[in-house]
């Protein structure tokens, strides 16, 4: 285990990809700013600043062939930088409520990234032109945490609030394809995979449960947990979670699902 000192305050949001063939984290803080870390000796290799406010929000992508960091702040802003670099490339504006958790992926030919907003819709813009092209509408509270998904062949957007759902659109119509209902209080963190073929979708709540959700038939996997869980993730048949207490991973089986609910 490594562990070294990143920002002035929480190490809000973290990401990890690979820079020409070296591992990296990514690292947003409530110092307002998003650095870029050696994996292997926790090296500084980059830090961005342009944030005025915490940065809750940090994923990385592919604009170009080239490799993009994207950022979410409470300064009401997400922002786009080029990952070797360092250097802004775009801010996305629009939303008058912080940003919280962002994403992104390739849609209908294009690079777009998506933010969830207190203002209780995702905002989606274009990432070469920074043009807002999309808001998606569903929950009556808070959006939270944003990941995109695979159902059926198809992108599909899936967001947590601070209203206890899990709203799954598609993003190329707007339209809610699910509301996955089941957590007892808000939803935080969000993690989208495959497993045994099937389109699944993890949720963190402060319910004191994980839900793992098979997005073709709405139902879901509930693991309890001691404490509130505030984040997932999701590689590899492994599910990781993050409470206020613990760091938990464990193994998904074929026979858990026959546990389902819903």
């Amino acid at each position: 285990m490594r562990e070294w000192h990143a920002h002035e305050g929480g190490a809000l949001a973290v990401a990890l990809t690979q820079l020409d063939g070296r591992r990296v984290i990514i690292s947003g803080g409530d110092d307002n700013v998003v650095r870029i870390w050696g994996w292997d000796d926790g090296a500084l290799l980059r830090q961005l600043t342009g944030h005025t406010h915490s940065v809750w929000g940090v994923t990385v992508g592919d604009l170009h062939g080239q490799p993009i960091i994207a950022s979410a702040s409470r300064d009401r802003t997400a922002r786009v930088w080029d990952a070797r670099t360092g250097r802004e490339i775009l801010v996305l504006e629009g939303s008058q409520e912080r940003l919280w958790g962002v994403t992104c992926a390739e849609i209908d030919g294009r690079t777009v990234i998506a933010a969830g907003s207190t203002d209780r819709t995702v905002w989606i813009w274009d990432a070469h032109s920074g043009r807002s092209v999309s808001r998606l509408y569903g929950h009556t509270r808070g959006v939270r945490y944003v990941s995109f998904a695979r159902l059926r062949g198809r992108p599909v957007l899936a967001a947590s609030g601070a209203d206890r759902d899990v709203t799954v659109w598609d993003p190329s119509t707007g339209s809610i394809v699910a509301t996955l209902k089941g957590h007892g209080d808000g939803v935080w963190g969000l993690a989208a995979g495959t497993f045994n073929d099937r389109s699944v979708l993890a949720s963190a709540s402060d319910d004191l449960t994980v839900r793992v959700w098979d997005l073709q038939t709405g139902r879901s996997l509930v693991l309890p947990q001691a404490s509130p869980a505030y984040a997932v993730e999701l590689s590899d048949n492994i599910l990781a979670i993050g409470t206020d207490r613990h760091i938990v991973s464990l193994g998904l089986e074929e026979q858990l699902f026959d546990e389902m609910s819903g």
